[in-house]
């Protein structure tokens, strides 16, 4: 999708361990908003490419997604 530049997606898990949701955390290509009709796009194509199990209980806008090495790209675990 041209509208996003970049994501990451977690697993959130409650108090207890036993519930879990996903979390999709998206970087918008610049010009770019989180709207009701590219909120419905990512989650049909996820629903399509992989299964309704994978569509994210939140999708969130990011201005940045933070990396260790910038020449690698590699994403930052916490």
């Amino acid at each position: 999708m041209d509208e996003i530049q970049d994501s990451v997606c977690v697993a959130q898990r409650n108090k207890d361990n036993t519930e879990e949701r996903v979390v999709l955390f998206l970087k918008l290509s610049n010009g770019h908003k989180l709207d009701d009709e590219l909120l419905k796009r990512v989650k049909t194509e996820i629903r399509q490419l992989l299964s309704a199990r994978h569509v994210p209980a939140v999708i969130m806008e990011i201005a940045d997604i933070p990396v260790c090495n910038p020449l690698l790209h590699d994403r930052c675990e916490c």
